[in-house]
């Protein structure tokens, strides 16, 4: 079901930048929206999907993540992101682990950007999703 997530409330259940919530496995340093900010201002941007990473960016991981999003900055977020919300999941100090399960660069970049909602596609316990996420799945852009 693809409905209208507020962003503030989605980030603060799961946000790229939180070092609890972090997808991507970075060893040495968390990326931050001022990381994203100053590739935007530099104009690196990089477009490429999953499959390209390797073949153009090797081991500068870290650096592709924060392009990757800079791009989505500067080129808007169009594509849903998918949410998973477990049936058994349980509030643990604020933080759903893992409930942004494809589009962490999107996400990060509507942080960055400010934007009010995002597209979700949302999936996993409806009625968990309601609560969690301030929903109303009778309305029909699914915000209460």
């Amino acid at each position: 079901m693809i409905i209208n997530v507020s962003v503030d409330v989605l980030k603060k259940h799961w946000s790229p930048f939180n070092s609890r919530t972090r997808p991507w496995s970075l060893r040495d340093k968390a990326i931050s929206e001022k990381d994203v900010k100053q590739a935007v201002s530099q104009g690196e941007l990089v477009s490429c999907g999953r499959e390209e990473h390797f073949k153009y960016y090797g081991d500068d991981l870290r650096g592709l993540h924060i392009k990757r999003i800079a791009w989505f900055v500067v080129h808007g977020v169009e594509s849903p992101i998918s949410i998973y919300i477990c049936p058994f999941l349980k509030e643990s100090n604020g933080s759903y682990p893992w409930i942004v399960s494809d589009g962490n660069h999107r996400l990060a970049a509507s942080i960055v950007r400010g934007d009010e909602i995002i597209k979700s596609n949302i999936r996993g316990d409806i009625d968990n999703a309601e609560k969690l996420l301030h929903l109303d799945f009778g309305s029909p852009d699914g915000m209460p």
